[in-house]
């Protein structure tokens, strides 16, 4: 399978609603574009102490873990695997 066909599959997908995704709570504009999605890679650079931890903290570890534990219908089994290369 092609990447055009697997990039058309995924978003074939997200328009049924198959997708399962957890939005950024504490930053709703920036959920508008993107989320929190099983198997993706974010890489995340800036200048030092530009509060990239902390902005890594609040998107990919405290939010996904509220967004389940105040939303246990959807049964979201989540596991974070966190490098930081500080």
């Amino acid at each position: 399978m092609s990447f055009k066909e697997i990039l058309n599959n995924e978003v074939e997908r997200g328009q049924k609603g198959l997708n399962i995704s957890i939005p950024f709570k504490s930053l709703p504009k920036v959920s508008n574009y993107i989320d929190v999605r099983k198997a993706v890679y974010t890489l995340l650079f800036s200048f030092s102490g530009s509060g990239k931890t902390s902005l890594t903290n609040n998107m990919y570890i405290l939010d996904p873990i509220e967004y389940v534990l105040e939303n246990p219908e959807k049964d979201i089994d989540i596991n974070i695997i966190y490098f930081s290369m500080e």
